[in-house]
């Protein structure tokens, strides 16, 4: 398959090795990651929570936290590029966020195309029963569910 110039990397599709499992997956944002993680035995993924990012800076301790605790295999970041496919400023800030995690976890990191992720994740919050949260939580739950759908569709791909 040739891979479109929009890609810098060959290894946006690059398919998983049968010896990884475990998985977190990251929907990288300016304010928060949401955070999320699955198994590829299963093609499953749970939302697990968020990293808070402050002026440009993400808050390491807290992601290391949940690395920690859930132990991946390798991690699956959704790469931000506009409905038409393009690049954009915020596909270079996490270009920049997935070279970082790589690095500092020493974990292969793949790609998933997020386009929609997260209005996705708005449809399933509204369409849930427990949507009574105020708007800050149901907010604070669509970055960490967006993760867990990024996840999930890099699973079906693979």
């Amino acid at each position: 398959m040739a891979i479109p110039k929009l890609f810098k990397h060959a290894k946006y599709f690059m398919q998983c090795s049968e010896s990884l499992i475990n998985f977190m997956a990251l929907d990288y944002g300016t304010k928060r990651i949401g955070v999320a993680v699955g198994q590829s035995v299963t093609k499953t993924a749970t939302p697990i929570g968020l990293v808070r990012v402050v002026n440009g800076n993400v808050d390491w301790t807290q992601l290391e936290d949940f690395v920690q605790t859930w132990s991946p295999d390798a991690f699956v970041l959704g790469l931000p590029i506009d409905k038409e496919g393009s690049r954009q400023i915020l596909t270079e800030l996490a270009e920049a966020f997935g070279a970082a995690v790589e690095e500092r976890f020493g974990k292969q990191v793949f790609w998933m195309d997020e386009r929609f992720s997260s209005q996705a994740a708005n449809a399933l919050l509204v369409s849930m029963p427990q949507t009574k949260l105020k708007k800050k939580k149901q907010s604070l739950n669509k970055d960490s569910l967006a993760a867990a759908l990024i996840l999930e569709s890099w699973f079906n791909q693979s």
